[in-house]
Parts: C-alpha cells; structure tokens; sequence
C-alpha cells in the first residue's frame, strides 16, 4: 500500500497547497486506531488525509499527523475503528420515511396482537391509519389476516397495513370504500367469495402512490429526511433508492439545493417517468444526488406467493405465481433506459421470473441489475454472469424468510439465496436491506451473510451451508460491490485516494471477533464527503 511518505505524493500536496489560496481547498486529517481502506485486496492504514472531501493519501499516523501540521489541516483522532461508509444498493427511502412516522408491524406474532397495536396508535393519530411489517407465517392463528379483523380494532376511519414484502397489503371496510380498489387477480377474496380486504401488486402499488399522494410536501419532505438521518445513524453513507417518483425527486432535488441530503442518493426511477421524459437531469458537482437508472417489477414475494415460480409452490400447489410484466414490456423500459444512459433494475424473485428477465437482458448492451435473486437454478447463475448482470441481494432475507422451502421445497435448498455460488460464477455481488422491508442495520445483514440463520434455527443454514461467506467478503459486497452495482465504483466503496471521503468510526474491529457476534458492532460517527453526519459524541473520540 502507498503511503503518505511517498515522494509523489508528497509532490502532490505540495500542488495542492499551491493551489489551495485559489481554489478553497479544506484540508482534513484522521487517524484512528485502524483504517480499512478496502476489504478485496484487504489493505490497512492508521490515517489518511482529504481535500474539498475526497481522498488524498493514507498511511501511517505519525505522517498523516506529519502532514496536518505542515498543510494546517485540521486533525481528528478516533478511539474506533474506520472504514468505508455502507452502500446500500437498494431501499425504498421514502417507504423507510414512512415507515419511521407510522405504525411498526414487524414482529407480531398474532392477529390479536396486530389488532391491539391498531387500536392503540388510532387513539393517538388523527386521520388515516398506516402501518407495516406484519407477516402471516408468524400469526399463532395459522390464517391471513382479513378485513374484518381491522374492523373490530378500528371502522370509522381508513386502515392501510402493508405486509413486510411490500406486495401485499390490507385494507379495512373504510378504506376499501374511501379508495375502491378494482382487479381481478389483485383483489383478494375469501372462500366464500367476498372481498376479504387483502389486495396484492398492482393494486398495492395503485393504493400506496393514493395514500403517499394524500401527503403534503411537508409531510414528504420529513419523510425522505427521517429516512436519510436513519441512514446516516446506521453507518449508511450511500443508498440506491427504488423506485422514485416525480415528486420525490422533485423534494430531493430541493434538499440538495438547500444543503440537507446527509447521504447520497442514487435515484431509480418509475418507468413511467421515462417515457413521459419526466426524468429529472440532475447536475450535482459535489455527487450527493443523481438519477442513475429504471426499476421495473417482474414478479412479486414468496411471502406472499406472488414471486413466479417455474414449479407449483410446495404448500400450495395450485398456484406457482404470475409474472407481472411481458418479455416485450420489459424490452420496451430496457431501450427506454439505455437511450437515456440509464440502468435496467429488475425485481426478479421467483425463477421463472429470472427467466423472462434474462431473456430481455440478452437482447440489451448496458450492465443492468436483477434486484433479490432469491431463486437461481445453477445454469440461470451461468447465463446471469454470461449477460454480465449485476445481483441485488439481501442477506437477511434468509432469517426473515425461515419458512422458504415450505415455499419451494427441500431440493431446492442449494439455489435459494445463493450468494456463494453466485460470487463463485463471476456474477457481480452488492448487498442491501429492501428497507423498510429489513431493518437497515448493515451489521444484521453481515450477520444474516455469515451464519445463514443457524444461530436461529432456519432449516436452509443446514441444506445450504456451502452458501456462507466471510465477514471480509461480506464487507466487500456491502461497500465496492455495491458501489458497482449503482456504477459509482470509481467515486464510493474504499477509502483510496480520489474517491469521496465517505467512511464511519465503529467500536469493534470486524475482521477480529468472532463471526456471530458482528451484529454487536455499534457505529460511532458517520462522515460524507469528510463531514460528519451523525455522532455518538459520547463514544466517537
């Protein structure tokens, strides 16, 4: 590794000091009791030195103190350990908002509890009631959860409960008058035939752009600002958001303007905003917001049984999914995206759905994404690194979704979350949470790569053990990796010289204690672009 002494370097701050009575340069000094530069190649240093917020130069501490004195750059010294600043490839910022300003479902272990905790935050909100994260594989009663259950919790106002995958949602009598759902397939019914308040899909998406439409841009604006300072207090310093609509851009772009986006924000946008040519151009010097690609959805949740399987689902054979999009819809928003510059994000959960997408992706040029991956047959892993697509994952899918092969059965074991084999293939690997449909702590995800829920008792860590990684590779995917998968690997995921001063200060070095326990690890202060964002000023110096 090149370090602070070097002579070229040196030369080079000697320009920049130069240049620095023109130019504005604000020189910054770190040192702590270990830097992570970059986990592949791992390389290691005790500080480095930044300049208007990028990396100029790392090494030892007593050069790095060396250089602060001699350039007059201020000097931060950490009792913690540094590294490159999380890249969350992909979350729904303004769900995660939401979802910080509504009611928290995840959890609950039965429908009475569910209707308690309804009952309980009407008595405090006004209007319109939201929440979600409830999963009914985890209700002691065995069933879905319907219309009538909410009723009894509350009837004379509008419930809106989302499930934790976000294709599902339920709706109280109220709700269903006020916002009138219509589909055939989307609109859930019960065995006798009436509606039971269970939509799924389309209609999910239809109601949510309702209700988030309903807000004003007050409301938004705490939203997607409550999202960001969650990032930003879980060590998160860049995200790729899904799927952002005009007027979310609208209020990012006004943030920036004003100075309050605290991480950055790679934008996946609507397709519609494509072909409306509602896609907001972005020039952001300082690079805290840009608009970098489509997301599109060819299927739905294996929690929900909408995911698109090529066979039956195991625990019920009549269904199997269906696919939410043609192979020609998805060609279609692919050209769209590639005449504008921009990357092809494809929720892809169920295999049959992989299928369609990597039909399309054949008959595209870019590198575009395939966002959850859950199902890959070993030769749709070859054809995904043969079309040089990117995969999405999300690591602690594998604990939430302990019940997966009820879905897809025990053989299938070795091509559920195939994270391994994947990396293995030469398939490019990024990490993220789906928040709010995870939590956005990175170090659970980590956690969840590592020990593929055996610590919890999931059934798919036995059967799919050779899937597990290390801690490094680990790390490595939830920084650069992911840095590639929103094509920012020249600007984020290390610490080397150039790239943006994105880093955090965390209490335990991860690369030393015992695997099961990273999830312990607390993040300390949270720097962007060399400014800190977040601090636990207590713990931090």
């Amino acid at each position: 590794m090149r370090t602070v002494e070097s002579k070229r370097v040196v030369r080079e701050l000697q320009l920049i000091k130069t240049k620095s009575t023109k130019d504005g340069n604000m020189f910054k000094a770190f040192v702590a009791r270990k830097v992570y530069i970059s986990f592949k190649p791992l390389k290691v240093a005790e500080g480095f030195v930044t300049s208007n917020g990028k990396i100029l130069a790392a090494g030892t501490r007593k050069s790095v103190e060396a250089l602060s004195r001699e350039f007059r750059a201020g000097l931060r010294a950490f009792d913690g350990i540094v590294m490159p600043g999380f890249v969350d490839s992909h979350i729904h910022l303004d769900s995660l908002g939401l979802s910080l300003n509504t009611l928290d479902l995840r959890g609950v272990r039965s429908i009475e509890m569910m209707k308690d905790m309804v009952r309980d935050y009407a008595e405090t909100r006004p209007g319109w009631i939201f929440g979600r994260g409830w999963d009914q594989d985890n209700f002691s009663e065995g069933r879905w959860p319907n219309r009538w259950d909410v009723d009894e919790a509350v009837a004379d106002r509008p419930v809106i409960l989302v499930r934790i995958c976000g294709h599902v949602a339920l709706l109280n009598t109220r709700a269903l008058e006020l916002l009138e759902p219509r589909g055939s397939e989307d609109l859930w019914r019960d065995e006798k035939g009436e509606v039971s308040g269970l939509i799924a899909e389309n209609l999910v998406e239809e109601t949510l752009a309702n209700f988030w439409g309903k807000l004003g841009d007050d409301a938004v604006r705490k939203c997607l600002l409550d999202g960001m300072e969650h990032c930003a207090a879980n060590g998160v310093t860049s995200v790729g958001t899904c799927a952002a609509h005009h007027r979310d851009l609208c209020v990012l772009s006004s943030l920036r303007e004003d100075g309050k986006l605290k991480v950055r924000i790679r934008a996946y946008v609507a397709p519609e905003l494509t072909s409306e040519n509602k896609c907001l151009t972005i020039e952001d010097e300082e690079g805290y917001l840009r608009v970098v690609g489509v997301k599109a959805f060819s299927d739905g949740s294996l929690g929900a049984r909408t995911a698109y399987l090529r066979e039956p689902y195991r625990d019920e054979p009549s269904r199997r999914g269906n696919p939410l999009i043609s192979e020609s819809g998805l060609l279609k928003i692919g050209t769209d995206a590639e005449r504008m510059n921009l990357q092809l994000a494809t929720h892809a959960i169920g295999d049959a759905a992989l299928d369609i997408v990597l039909g399309v992706y054949s008959k595209l040029n870019g590198v575009h994404r395939i966002i959850h991956a859950s199902v890959t047959r070993p030769e749709q892993i070859e054809k995904m690194a043969a079309v040089k697509a990117v995969a999405i994952v999300q690591p602690r899918f594998v604990i939430s979704d302990w019940w997966v092969l009820r879905r897809v059965g025990r053989e299938m074991a070795g091509s559920v979350y195939a994270f391994k084999s994947l990396c293995g293939a030469g398939v490019p690997v990024a990490f993220s949470t789906d928040a709010p449909v995870e939590p956005l702590n990175p170090w659970e995800t980590v956690y969840a790569a590592v020990t593929r829920g055996e610590n919890e008792g999931v059934e798919l860590a036995i059967l799919s053990e050779k899937e597990k990684i290390t801690v490094q590779e680990a790390l490595h995917l939830y920084t650069y990796g992911s840095a590639v998968a929103i094509g920012e690997e020249k600007r984020l995921g290390t610490l080397e010289p150039g790239k943006y001063a994105d880093f955090i200060v965390v209490d335990e070095d991860p690369m030393t204690i015992p695997p099961e326990e990273v999830r312990r690890i607390k993040v300390l202060g949270t720097y962007v672009g060399g400014n800190c964002v977040f601090a636990d000023e207590e713990l931090v110096s």
